[in-house]
């Protein structure tokens, strides 16, 4: 059976039972913590949430979603004050993406409007990381995108230009498949999995939050490290594990709102079998984890010749783990 439409989709997978395996014996050897900060923690993001959307509707929801627990759990050995804004940033993350996602967002339907939106957002975050020769800059009136600010000027202190230059670059492939995705949404026919997987990789945003594991661990890797094959692999891996979980574990609250742009409901569509495709996302799942600890081992020993760089290394491959099990206790 080969669905073509979101609302066969739709019609066809909803009231389906499923039955999805324990997904902590997938990351049974990596290490799993929560940054004892956490309360402080929640008591910033509160401040932080009501600062950026003062009266919102949306408030108690975020709220609710528990972004101290997802930064606490993501950057566990983080310090505070490191820990507290790259939780600022995924709550940015969040908040942003809200405006667009999905079929709930205010530009969900407006491609223009969005367009403009992402426009404004990616020249607001080149200033702000002091990577452009604008002068003259107009700061946005919109409450989200200048939030981005108190960020930026962080890590203008404490990130060197290259790492704010690929901060940036994961930001700007963020706001790319945003794009790409929205317009496939509102063609109204079902994304091939290829065009899905191309999109997920940046639609995630965990390119963003990795381009962060650096300020948590209070590291700098030299260029030669950043730009191996091997620690692209890496990233890439640890983006697919998180997503796929995102995805396995969202599957019905995205059918609820009418979304079918996921990996369940797309393989679900090419194979008619529901349960088939909650397990061969696991099966993905679990080979992509064995690949991660395959290229980790690669680039240890890449690198071992060098104790500094092999510890700073050893931190970043902790830290992609660390975001992997916190991103599946904070689901």
């Amino acid at each position: 059976m080969i669905l073509n439409s979101r609302k066969q989709a739709l019609t066809s997978l909803r009231g389906q039972r499923v039955c999805i395996s324990d997904l902590d014996t997938v990351f049974h050897n990596w290490p799993q913590d929560v940054n004892p900060m956490l309360e402080f923690l929640r008591h910033e993001v509160e401040d932080r949430l009501e600062s950026i959307l003062p009266s919102d509707k949306r408030l108690g929801k975020l709220k609710a979603a528990d972004f101290g627990l997802f930064g606490a759990s993501w950057w566990p050995r983080a310090n505070f004050s490191h820990c507290r804004i790259i939780t600022f940033l995924a709550i940015w993350l969040f908040v942003w993406d809200d405006e667009i996602d999905s079929e709930i967002g205010p530009l969900a339907g407006d491609l223009e409007g969005a367009r403009n939106f992402r426009e404004e957002t990616v020249c607001f975050i080149r200033n702000t990381l002091g990577l452009s020769n604008q002068e003259n800059y107009e700061t946005p009136h919109n409450p989200i995108i200048n939030s981005f600010a108190t960020i930026g000027v962080e890590l203008c202190r404490t990130y060197s230009i290259e790492q704010r230059h690929t901060l940036l670059t994961e930001i700007e492939f963020f706001m790319q498949t945003s794009e790409a995705e929205q317009h496939m949404r509102l063609q109204g026919s079902l994304p091939s999995l290829e065009e899905y997987t191309g999109c997920r990789m940046g639609t995630s945003a965990v390119g963003v939050c990795l381009a962060l594991n650096e300020y948590a661990c209070s590291t700098e890797l030299p260029s030669s490290l950043i730009c191996d094959v091997d620690m692209r692999e890496l990233w890439d891996q640890t983006n697919v594990i998180v997503w796929i979980v995102n995805d396995l574990l969202s599957v019905k609250k995205e059918l609820a709102q009418d979304t079918v742009d996921s990996l369940i409901p797309l393989l679900y569509a090419t194979n008619g079998n529901a349960q088939k495709s909650i397990e061969t996302a696991q099966i993905t799942l679990r080979s992509t984890v064995r690949n991660f600890e395959e290229t980790a081992k690669r680039l240890a020993k890449k690198f071992d010749h060098d104790p500094l760089i092999r510890d700073h290394l050893r931190s970043f491959i902790e830290a992609c783990k660390y975001n992997c099990t916190g991103n599946l206790s904070w689901r």
